[in-house]
């Protein structure tokens, strides 16, 4: 019997979203969370945290969201963006943090190596976006256990 691979092609496109709002600074802050990753937490296979920083500026007049418009533009980066590091299987999207200016995608992933040759042509396909991206170690996902605890 042949071996099924657990992870699906887009794996976000087969899961559970949460979606929440709270406030920092008196600002509102949304947060769009899977709360079904437990089932990859441990395996080593995604020891690595991959955060893409979206900085679309002053937006008081938006209480430190994004306008419609900057959501316009940001949807298409992170549909691809899912599409193209979920789609090499190196890539799981965990959770998504916006809010004081900024909108942050997180990712956890195999290695920086792996993920390159599916990110490099993302980023030549959508030139100037004001992004900022780190990556560091996250073999236990400390930070998504502690968001996914206080959801629940």
């Amino acid at each position: 019997m042949p071996m099924t691979n657990p992870y699906p092609t887009h794996i976000s496109d087969h899961c559970e979203w949460i979606n929440a709002e709270t406030y920092s600074n008196d600002q509102p802050v949304m947060l769009r969370i899977r709360p079904d990753l437990k089932k990859f937490e441990g395996k080593n296979a995604f020891p690595e945290k991959l955060v893409f920083t979206w900085e679309f500026g002053d937006t008081k007049e938006f209480a430190g969201l994004p306008s419609d418009e900057q959501y316009d533009q940001m949807r298409p980066f992170e549909d691809a963006l899912v599409a193209a590091l979920e789609g090499g299987r190196s890539a799981i999207f965990a959770y998504a943090h916006t809010g004081h200016g900024i909108c942050e995608l997180h990712f956890y992933i195999t290695s920086v190596d792996e993920i390159k040759p599916d990110l490099d042509p993302l980023l030549n396909h959508f030139p100037g976006l004001p992004l900022k991206i780190e990556s560091y170690g996250d073999v236990e996902w400390l930070q998504y256990m502690s968001l996914v605890q206080r959801l629940q």
